[in-house]
């Protein structure tokens, strides 16, 4: 299947590159898509996903859409000064942890996954 993008992150021309999608593109870790420092927003929804990583540069970026993956823990969200938007909702993750650093974040979203309570 061929990769769903909003802009074409390889090409140096004058193309918008601030935003990343590929949804339903069987991406199963981070560490293999082109992740640029500049993006301001990521949607990897539908994805088989199993880890948050390789993003810790992404000083800009304002919106994560990391749902319906197999993600269970957060975890690898250190350094993501900028992000206001969280979207984890559809993963496999049991605890709500490791958000302290998010300074700006307004929405997230944890629904349908297995948190059974919350301190």
């Amino acid at each position: 299947m061929s990769p769903k993008r909003d802009s074409n992150l390889n090409d140096n021309t004058d193309v918008d590159t601030s935003t990343l999608s590929l949804i339903d593109c069987g991406v199963k870790s981070l560490l293999d898509i082109p992740i640029k420092y500049n993006l301001t927003s990521i949607n990897l929804h539908s994805n088989s996903i199993t880890k948050i990583e390789n993003l810790i540069y992404l000083k800009n970026l304002v919106h994560l859409d990391l749902s319906s993956n197999r993600i269970t823990r957060i975890t690898g969200l250190n350094g993501l000064v900028s992000l206001k938007n969280l979207n984890l909702s559809c993963n496999l993750i049991t605890a709500i942890e490791n958000l302290d650093g998010l300074k700006h974040l307004v929405y997230l979203n944890l629904s349908y996954n297995k948190i059974q309570y919350i301190n």
